[in-house]
């Protein structure tokens, strides 16, 4: 996979989560430490993520990474280690697991 199709990819995914795009300008600036117009340069694909900005996008978005490159087959369940939907994050885990 190129890495333009990945980069499109990744856009779609965050876009997805936040459709409203000045509030994902914000949050990319906040959580990339970055000024607005870098982040709207990624945003067009004028510029690349890094690496190390993909993996704080992920985390902060709760995306999967086969998710994003499509490696998984439909079968596949990602694990998702930081669920916030359940009260009893153990019990939860544990129940995914089975």
């Amino acid at each position: 996979m190129d890495r333009e199709l990945l980069q499109a990819e990744l856009l779609t995914a965050i876009q997805k989560r936040v459709p409203d795009r000045p509030k994902l300008v914000n949050m990319l600036m906040e959580i990339l430490f970055l000024e607005r117009e870098a982040v709207y340069r990624r945003l067009r694909g004028k510029v690349p993520f890094t690496f190390a900005e993909v993996v704080t996008i992920t985390r902060k978005f709760y995306l999967s990474l086969d998710e994003i490159i499509q490696m998984g087959d439909s079968k596949s369940r990602p694990f998702i280690s930081q669920d916030i939907t359940h009260n009893d994050p153990q019990a939860s885990a544990y129940s995914m697991m089975k």
